[in-house]
């Protein structure tokens, strides 16, 4: 089966492969909603709440099965929201600049 991302830019893929590939092991305990954290850019301050407690930034992500076609079932990984479509893009943004220095 394959995955194909919608609305997740290809650097935001890349830059947390990893914690795609821990979804899909855990797939079955996981379920088909997952938290992605994102990682601090260079320079970035990590940010506290009131009671000091690190403040983590991310998305949560959704994915569903697609047996449009029977012959090549896919799972279609998006974000759960528009807000987290919006955090994704913000991010990827942020990478960008990051790579580009």
């Amino acid at each position: 089966m394959i995955t194909v991302f919608e609305r997740i830019p290809e650097i935001f893929v890349e830059r947390y492969d990893s914690q795609f590939q821990t979804w899909a092991r855990e797939f079955r305990r996981r379920g088909p909603k997952c938290a992605i954290p994102f990682d601090l850019m260079p320079g970035e301050i990590r940010l506290l709440d009131a009671g000091g407690r690190k403040i983590v930034k991310g998305c949560w992500l959704q994915a569903e099965v697609d047996r449009e076609r029977p012959s090549m079932p896919r799972v279609v990984v998006k974000p759960a929201t528009d807000h987290d479509a919006e955090m994704i893009e913000r991010h990827s943004r942020d990478l960008r600049k990051w790579m580009l220095q």
